[in-house]
């Protein structure tokens, strides 16, 4: 946990990964309604399914920068996009 067991090199990936994702989860909630829309298309009930992508997006997103269960959050990520 935080980080002891890593290089230098994939501390500083590990938490540009994170980081990219936290801005991803803002960019998201900035065009809320383009991405109801889209969603709405393909799935029912858009804003729930948007929230739960959200919270996921979030949560791994901070464990990967905390470098807490970040082998998890990798994979969460990895099944978000």
């Amino acid at each position: 946990m935080f980080f002891l067991d890593k290089t230098m090199f994939q501390i500083k990936g590990q938490i540009i990964i994170g980081l990219f994702f936290l801005i991803m989860v803002v960019k998201n909630i900035r065009v809320w309604r383009f991405n109801i829309v889209r969603i709405g298309g393909i799935l029912p009930k858009p804003k729930f399914f948007l929230v739960i992508n959200l919270g996921l997006q979030f949560a791994a997103g901070l464990a990967l920068i905390i470098d807490y269960g970040s082998s998890v959050a990798a994979i969460v990520l990895i099944i978000l996009i």
